[in-house]
């Protein structure tokens, strides 16, 4: 594998909150059923990741008694892979 110094990095962003996680990608970045977790907004989704594009397969809502809103996401589409 070739690294290179010039090699752009981009923050794997939340698909829910928006906010950047833990985790960077590189443009040939690839991941199928990943495990994600925002430490922000305390949500846990699989994820697919192909050319900075991110596919959220399964989202599980944490439940907190300070949350106003109910967060019911079950499945939640970000960006689907083109073809």
């Amino acid at each position: 594998m070739n690294h290179d110094g010039n090699e752009q990095f981009k923050w794997l962003l939340c698909p829910v909150c928006g906010s950047k996680t833990r985790i960077k990608m590189r443009s040939d970045t690839e991941l199928r059923n990943f495990p994600l977790f925002c430490p922000k907004c305390k949500q846990e989704m699989i994820i697919h990741v192909k050319d900075y594009n991110v596919l959220v397969i399964m989202s599980r809502p944490q439940q907190h008694r300070h949350l106003k809103r109910k967060d019911s996401i079950r499945f939640l589409v970000f960006l689907a892979f083109s073809s």
